[in-house]
């Protein structure tokens, strides 16, 4: 899971750390009597955080809309169904678990005819197009953004694969989203690299954004590496401090590291990033210290071969003699 750091800070290198989901509900046409004489529009990113589609159909009711006399468009993004990489357990990314934005088309307009029922709204069977397009005559009823950074905090905090692997998708495919993608998921992760560290990765293998697949392969100097680039970039520090890793002692922020380092020593001066992988006796730690004389320090602690609790009480010791 060290590598979702990767996975978040390219993200925030490519799109910029104020980046944003954006869903819009969009009409054409003339609404009479509760009628539109016209398109509804439905036009989603692939955004992790949303749950319901019912904010969304509750815009037309709104509108006052009752019956759709035209098409219903579901704009998406992605179509696809967000799984697991293929070297991953299948059931590491648990389609019940899945945000619906990212269960696939079929499933998104399921859900949507469902609403619209509920909500009393007549429409046709949605129609589905992939690749996000402009409508220019298009009345925006509803616009709703994300910020990114709303998915990296919860991604990082708690190591949520999910958001992991759905923000590779988001930040892979953002730049051609109005046309359509090519599902090469890996290539994000190597451009980054190719383009901002000066580092051998020709031995490494990165297979997913979330650190789920068992054949990743990177080593503990690469992640000191990517951890000192982030600080140059003060943006990314920024957020990396002040809101995306798990620090013990916050009350909102401790997620991995609930039962670890708990001590008033720790609070406020380690901001880190845990990973695990019992198949192998893998454990990780890696992010930033603040040492009392006022230095802060980058650490990377990869154990292989070893009893998972056992590493993380040499990880959390390692950890104390930086504070210190």
């Amino acid at each position: 899971s060290s590598l979702k750091l990767l996975t978040a800070i390219s993200a925030m290198k490519r799109l910029g750390t104020r980046h944003q989901y954006t869903e819009k509900v969009m009409v054409t046409g003339e609404v009479k009597n509760g009628v539109l004489y016209g398109d509804a529009v439905f036009q989603a990113d692939d955004n992790p955080m949303v749950e319901t589609l019912n904010e969304y159909v509750n815009a037309l009711r709104n509108a006052g809309i009752r019956k759709i006399d035209g098409r219903f468009i579901l704009n998406l993004m992605r179509t696809d169904t967000l799984t697991a990489h293929h070297t991953a357990s299948a059931w590491d990314i648990p389609y019940h678990r899945t945000p619906i934005l990212l269960k696939g088309a079929p499933r998104i307009a399921q859900e949507m005819r469902q609403q619209l029922r509920q909500a009393g709204i007549e429409a046709p069977r949605p129609v589905v197009e992939q690749g996000l397009r402009i409508y220019p005559t298009a009345r925006v009823l509803m616009c709703k953004n994300t910020d990114m950074k709303d998915v990296i905090a919860p991604m990082l905090i708690f190591s949520s694969n999910i958001k992991a692997d759905a923000l590779h998708y988001h930040v892979a495919h953002y730049k051609d989203r109005y046309g359509h993608s090519t599902g090469k998921r890996e290539a994000v992760l190597d451009l980054f690299l190719r383009e901002n560290l000066n580092y051998d990765t020709s031995d490494f293998t990165l297979n997913d954004g979330s650190g789920l697949s068992p054949e990743n392969m990177v080593t503990a100097d690469f992640l000191l590496t990517l951890l000192r680039y982030a600080w140059t970039e003060p943006d990314i520090k920024d957020v990396l401090i002040n809101e995306a890793l798990a620090t013990p002692g916050h009350p909102t922020r401790r997620g991995s590291l609930t039962y670890r380092m708990n001590g008033p020593l720790f609070h406020n001066r380690i901001f880190c990033k845990t990973g695990t992988l019992t198949s192998i006796g893998a454990s990780s730690l890696c992010g930033y210290a603040h040492g009392r004389n006022g230095r802060w320090y980058a650490f990377a602690i990869v154990n292989r071969n070893s009893p998972v609790g056992e590493s993380r009480l040499y990880q959390d010791m390692l950890c104390k003699v930086l504070v210190k």
